[in-house]
């Protein structure tokens, strides 16, 4: 029987799915492990146990958060059911509500740009809207609308995008009904009747403006009966004839062909990107003016469009502003570049071949100069970024290793304090993923709470979540002096044995601390709690479960199965920070003895005699697990074993 000694000195691979349980020949074999749940895989290769949460308030709904902070400003918006509520801290300051906002599953279709110290929320099927902060901290609400000429009593035009969305052959012929010469003086006092040779008009046409040879007009209704071919309009500016022509075109966003599915600020221009008629579309303002659609006479700071092109149609889904405008789509990443950005050096390539969701809006993120964003699978997490080698951008696949892990994303935030990925999933989880490109480092683990999480943002520096929990809808903060999740701290002056304002956890199982004392897990009655003892702090919170497994033991090197039987005799771990640690060595979960107090500076080692015969993936080597609140961390476990070769 020979004895031999495997120890895993790195988690960086992190949680590795288990269809890549047969590969022992790869490096990630020996730094992943089975199983890590609500722990983060440190960059310097060990684990520890995932912060807690602080809850802030309970709102009254809402599935979607955006961060707004400016000059010294902060609020949290978030987004519910035909109202949008400002946070301030703590305090739930404001509530807007409009009958004809987002409502339900549609508000996963938002998208939000910050243009000209306002949010720019957009919706496919709903007009965009601006959300404004004045110098009091009151919010308002207002619907989009583009820059407008009012040269003189003539000239009316509106500078908005326009795209033709009829046939190239269709053509149009203004006919004058009433009024003055539609292309003198009068012209705005005329009322004309559009002719087209096939079905063009509907009833939501009303409000809309076309261009003829570049004219516009401003229409008032279809005609009844025309079967789409005729409508009335009024010119905001004389006409150049009133000849048949195919130059015409209609303004791009409306009731009839949708509103923008995106939008960003790239080189101090508003870029919109697509809508339901031209999905494949993108619109650019004029440079400082994100609001003015105005071609200017083709100068440098005037307006472009243009369509992406290709042998199928990409749908655009996401822009990302960065050294080059980056347009993630149904079925492609595109760049558009040009320094600066003017209408004759655009240059617009196709790069990768991916794909973004249809089904609903995932911001991509920057982490240290690469784009990430999900794949059109759902199941893929790429890094967009420019390669020396191929002189292009390449889309690598970072979640390859823990594919089981990636499910149903449904938002992404990059938490800079612990350089880690949140990915919160369908099924109200999270992934985290630790990601050190430096390092080549990139480490899965699945995050749990009691509830569901609905919603993840970056805010004020830290991490802020809303989360549907038996009490309600909570927004919480991940805070690193939290121990439990939602955790709720109440002082006194003087030591008290009975407290109150405790409703929204009863009939809950709560864990309790009194004067930073751990008073264990307790399920609340009513409103009030009474202690045994006096207290000057109550602090009370959801438990939660981290787990940790290793991978079967390898046994290739040595010319053996992977389902050798193998007996371990001694497991020793190397921890770090660690208030308790209760490992299962073959005999069951059992706490160990730390060996006296903790200190921050101290790394301990500490071991336990193993039990039991192991034989490939029936039973792990070694696994922790543990609901107790306090800290862990895991830097390196070692197997001593014997087996037969």
């Amino acid at each position: 029987m020979t004895r031999i000694v495997a120890t895993k000195s790195s988690f960086t691979s992190g949680e590795i799915d288990p269809a890549l349980f047969g590969r022992m020949d790869l490096r990630v074999y020996e730094e992943g492990a089975a199983r890590l749940t609500n722990v983060i895989v440190q960059r310097t290769g060990g684990v520890a146990r995932r912060p807690g949460t602080e809850l802030l308030i309970q709102v009254p709904d809402g599935k979607r958060l955006f961060s707004f902070e400016r000059n010294g400003l902060s609020d949290l918006l978030i987004f519910g059911d035909r109202a949008v509520h400002v946070v301030s801290g703590s305090l739930l300051r404001q509530t807007i509500v409009e009958d004809a906002l987002w409502a339900g599953e549609e508000l996963r279709q938002l998208d939000f740009a910050l243009v000209d110290e306002a949010i720019m929320v957009c919706h496919p099927a709903y007009q965009p809207r601006l959300l404004r902060r004045d110098s009091a901290g009151t919010w308002s609400i207002e619907v989009l609308k583009f820059a407008e000429v009012h040269a003189d009593e003539n000239d009316q035009r509106r500078h908005c995008p326009f795209a033709r969305f009829a046939p190239s052959d269709v053509t149009i012929q203004p006919f004058r009904v009433s009024g003055g010469d539609p292309t003198g003086s009068g012209a705005r006092s005329t009322t004309v009747e559009l002719r087209t040779l096939a079905p063009v008009f509907t009833p939501d046409h009303h409000g809309t403006v076309l261009r003829i040879k570049g004219r516009q007009l401003l229409v008032s209704a279809s005609v009844p009966g025309s079967d789409g071919k005729r409508a009335y309009a009024r010119p905001l500016e004389p006409l150049e004839d009133e000849l048949q022509t195919t130059n015409w075109d209609e303004q791009a966003f409306s009731e009839v062909h949708g509103w923008p599915i995106c939008a960003a600020m790239h080189q101090d221009r508003l870029v919109l990107g697509g809508c339901r008629g031209r999905p494949d579309y993108l619109w650019f303002s004029r440079t400082g003016r994100p609001f003015d659609f105005d071609f200017a006479d083709g100068i440098d700071d005037g307006a472009l469009a243009f369509r992406i092109a290709a042998e199928r149609q990409h749908e655009i889904r996401q822009l990302f502003s960065g050294r080059v405008l980056q347009v993630f789509t149904t079925a492609g990443e595109w760049t558009v570049s040009g320094f600066p950005l003017t209408p004759g050096a655009a240059r617009v390539e196709l790069q990768t071949r991916v794909g973004s969701p249809a089904e609903r809006q995932l911001a991509p993120v920057d982490v240290d100069g690469a784009t990430l964003f999900v794949g059109a699978s759902g199941r893929d997490l790429r890094e967009f970024l420019f390669t020396d080698t191929e002189q292009a951008y390449q889309a690598a696949d970072i979640a390859v290793l823990s594919r089981h892990l990636m499910a149903d994303p449904r938002d992404l935030v990059f938490d800079q304090a612990r350089r880690g990925l949140w990915i919160a999933r369908g099924d109200g989880k999270c992934c985290a993923v630790t990601i050190d490109r430096n390092s080549n480092v990139v480490a899965w683990s699945l995050l749990e709470t009691e509830g569901s999480l609905l919603a993840l943002a970056g805010h004020e520096g830290a991490l802020t979540m809303l989360v549907e929990r038996q009490s309600g809808l909570c927004l919480e903060r991940v805070a690193d002096a939290a121990i439990l999740d939602s955790q709720q701290t109440f002082t006194s002056t003087t030591p008290k044995v009975s407290w109150s304002g405790l409703a929204q956890w009863a009939g809950q199982r709560c864990f309790v601390f009194a004067d930073g004392v751990a008073l264990g897990e307790m399920e609340l009655a009513g409103d009030e709690l009474i202690l045994d003892h006096p207290a000057t702090t109550l602090t009370v919170g959801l438990p939660f479960v981290h787990a940790i497994e290793g991978l079967p033991l390898d046994f290739n090197a040595r010319g053996a199965a992977p389902d050798t039987p193998y007996r371990p005799v001694r497991i020793s771990l190397r921890i770090g920070l660690t208030d308790s640690l209760t490992l299962d060595a073959g005999s069951g979960f059992r706490a160990l003895d730390l060996g006296g107090t903790n200190d921050v500076v101290r790394t301990r080692d500490v071991s336990v005699r193993a039990m039991g015969w192991r034989r490939g993936l029936q039973y792990p080597p070694w696994r922790i697990t543990q609901q107790a609140p306090g800290a862990l961390s895991l830097l390196s476990v070692t197997v001593e074993a014997k087996v037969n070769l």
